[in-house]
């Protein structure tokens, strides 16, 4: 769902880059629509409903990378 913690698209690039280690470096096409610079999910609504985050972005990309490479075939 999200944490509800802003993050550029910049920092995600930077994580997955840091996650499988990729040395190259990230360059954005200017001449394309960028789109939303920052991301950010609300859920105010969710939280009234006492929901709130059970992973941080590390654990949940973790738990997801484990759950793919196990069930890949």
């Amino acid at each position: 769902m999200g944490s509800g913690i802003e993050k550029s698209i910049l920092e995600y690039a930077e994580f997955l880059k840091s996650k499988i280690g990729f040395k190259g470096k990230i360059k954005f096409d200017k001449s394309k629509p960028d789109g939303t610079p920052r991301k950010i999910v609300d859920i105010s609504v969710a939280k009234s409903y006492g929901w709130k985050p059970q992973f941080s972005l590390l654990d949940g990309f973790n738990l997801t990378l484990d759950n793919f490479i196990k069930n890949f075939k």
